[in-house]
């Protein structure tokens, strides 16, 4: 999303410098050039209305559909509140710690990295409500057992978010994909 606002943020201004420097600078010419496309716009919807006024019925609702679902979903998208990117630790009394997703990852990761035929390994950790979601995807030796390695992965995964770390594991998803074999 903050891409998407700076480009429009980038658009809107250059079209407000522009406009602003032609306003400035040319006036009466600016409202006249303004007058002409509105008298033009007038003159096409009216000729469109009485071309077809059930397409004009209806193209007036799909823009009346459009001017409140687009500004409304971006509004929607700009104002709603994101998820948070630290889960809270689970501690007796009124003590609170709070732990970033960011952490949970590089632990995984590097704990992972350890087990025997793992080349590479990508967790993506996510908060849902006091829980943590782990998505693992990991790359393996061609070789190696699927059922065996995905029971280790889910093994060391819930040691170190459950007891190492103190969070409560939410939903694990373990995705293996093989390296390649190597031609003899």
């Amino acid at each position: 999303m903050n891409i998407f606002n700076r480009l429009m943020a980038i658009i809107v201004l250059v079209f407000i410098l522009i406009a602003g420097v032609l306003v400035g600078a040319l006036p009466f010419q600016s409202l006249m050039a303004i007058q002409g496309m509105v008298s033009w716009l007038e003159a096409a919807l009216q000729q469109g209305k009485e071309a077809s006024p059930i397409f004009f019925v209806l193209g007036q609702i799909a823009w009346v559909l459009l001017a409140i679902l687009v500004p409304g979903t971006l509004l929607w998208l700009e104002i709603r509140r994101p998820r948070p990117r630290a889960a809270e630790v689970a501690l007796e009394g009124t003590a609170q710690a709070r732990v970033s997703t960011e952490s949970v990852a590089q632990r995984l990761k590097w704990h992972l990295g350890q087990l025997a035929d793992v080349l590479s390994v990508r967790p993506l950790v996510r908060t849902s409500g006091r829980r943590v979601d782990v998505v693992i995807e990991m790359e393996t030796a061609p070789e190696i057992e699927v059922p065996m390695k995905t029971e280790e992965v889910i093994a060391v995964t819930q040691e170190v978010v459950e007891d190492r770390m103190g969070l409560h594991l939410g939903k694990l998803d373990v995705r293996i994909r093989h390296a390649p074999f190597r031609e003899m």
